[in-house]
């Protein structure tokens, strides 16, 4: 219940800030940066040595790589479409070509 409170009092703090203070151009970024570069490691840092895996905790695990390897397969046109002769990797549209208007 702590967490809730936290994030929804971080929630209406940023909204408080982005309305009222005019915060500098770069802040968004820096912050960014922050997070990914200094907290989150550091976060995983402490918290994988309290990690105790049982087999029910590789369920989610193998269902993440079961869900990624079955899109790379699909991707890679291994995957044929409902009632064609063609693959996935075959129907993408090409991008948009460049007309002059000459």
């Amino acid at each position: 219940m702590s967490a809730l409170l936290l994030l929804s009092a971080c929630l209406a703090l940023g909204v408080l800030v982005a309305r009222q203070a005019q915060p500098p151009d770069g802040i968004v970024p820096g912050i960014n940066w922050w997070v990914l570069n200094v907290a989150l490691p550091a976060l995983v840092l402490r918290l994988i040595p309290c990690v105790h895996f049982d087999r029910q905790s590789w369920f989610p695990v193998a269902a993440i790589w079961l869900s990624f390897l079955g899109a790379n397969h699909a991707d890679r046109g291994c995957i044929r479409c409902p009632g064609s002769r063609t693959t996935i990797a075959n129907n993408r549209k090409r991008p948009l070509e460049r007309r002059s208007h000459a």
